[in-house]
């Protein structure tokens, strides 16, 4: 493969400022080759930096007696509930892969709150979720409720919605000319009727992702919360939460620690699926980039999950695994230089050794 030019252009692409790719030349001395932009675009994304919200972040207080591992310093937060017991939880969002692929948008957003709780060396336990819609009925005024979900033997989750499968109208338009009164009545209430049709297939689909997993996985969706308004329209937020439990000697930590140390990848082969996943949540979403990145969500595997689960934590168990860190957004590149940094050490990575999928 010949790279390519590192051009303007191709820094733009790679959702990069002037400013940030000066100060990528400032560190390696150099111009970026484009597997080092490509690093840098991922690592350097609001989606695994937060590198715009982490200000406001870090005014809420974060010290206690009670918290042991606290809030940007692993994969979750750990509190100490007493008797030599914590729990382990973390809320996240999965926004941008579930306004283009609702099911596995939302699915893999529950996939990979539950790897962050159990990369800490905690069992998850329960699951919740708060979610955004636009309005899904012609009423207008903005609805909300709560979701819940009764768990039976083996934590299965037992949820309902009613909605919609209405077809979108193909591109409803304005026609030639100034329309007259009428058409412009019947513009609009087209319009609106595809809007509240595509607000409805979201949230089917969200709502069938999120059931899915969780059953597939074992885990119950104890409750959740569902609000609706139009400044939600083709923009629906869905946030996963997960909640685990351990003792406290039982702790994780995803450093790579241990000067010569191998490095085991643990999972299903990667695939093509979820590609430059955490550059495209960083990105703002237009129904043109949304059906452009549909590649950029993953697809989700919660029987291989629930086994990556179960082998972790007897792993750990051990006492053997020196640091584990879970491989979400960015994968590959996101889990080694977290791990690497933390530890303040490097990794070096055979690509060709990673499996893959036919």
């Amino acid at each position: 493969m010949i790279e390519p030019a590192i051009t303007p252009e191709l820094v733009q692409k790679h959702n990069l400022t002037p400013d940030e790719f000066t100060r990528i030349k400032e560190i390696l001395g150099r111009e970026p080759n484009y597997t080092e932009l490509g690093i840098f675009s991922v690592m350097w994304s609001e989606h695994c930096s937060y590198k715009n919200t982490r200000p406001l972040l870090n005014t809420f207080p974060t010290k206690s007696k009670k918290i042991l591992v606290g809030a940007g310093e692993e994969n979750a937060g750990v509190i100490d509930i007493g008797e030599g017991l914590a729990v382990a939880f973390k809320i996240e969002s999965h926004n941008h892969p579930s306004a283009v692929e609702p099911f596995q948008g939302a699915a893999t957003g529950v996939g990979g709150i539950l790897r962050d709780i159990f990369t800490m060396g905690a069992r998850p336990v329960c699951a919740m979720n708060s979610l955004r819609f636009g309005p899904i009925t012609e009423d207008g005024p903005a609805q909300s409720g709560l979701l819940t979900s009764e768990s039976g033997e083996g934590g299965t989750n037992s949820a309902t919605a009613a909605v919609g499968n209405h077809p979108l109208p193909g591109g409803a338009g304005r026609g030639e000319g100034e329309p007259t009164v009428a058409e412009d009545a019947d513009w609009k209430i087209a319009n609106r009727k595809s809007q509240i049709a595509n607000n409805r297939r979201l949230f089917a689909g969200v709502v069938t992702g999120i059931a899915h997993y969780g059953n597939c996985f074992g885990i119950p969706t104890i409750a959740g919360e569902v609000y609706f308004d139009k400044c939600y329209e083709g923009n629906p937020l869905v946030n996963a939460f997960c909640l685990g439990v351990l003792r406290h000697e039982q702790i994780a930590h995803g450093k790579a620690q241990g000067i010569g140390n191998p490095v085991f990848y643990v999972g299903p082969p990667t695939g093509r699926d979820g590609l430059a996943g955490a550059a495209f949540a960083s990105q703002d979403l237009s129904e043109a980039s949304a059906e452009q990145q549909r590649g950029a969500v993953q697809v989700g595997d919660p029987f291989m999950e629930k086994l990556v689960l179960e082998a972790c934590l007897e792993l750990l168990a051990t006492g053997a695994v020196a640091g584990i860190q879970d491989m979400g957004a960015a994968g590959l590149t996101c889990s080694t230089c977290e791990t690497a940094a933390r530890a303040g050490t490097g990794i070096e990575i055979e690509l060709s050794k990673v499996p893959q999928r036919a």
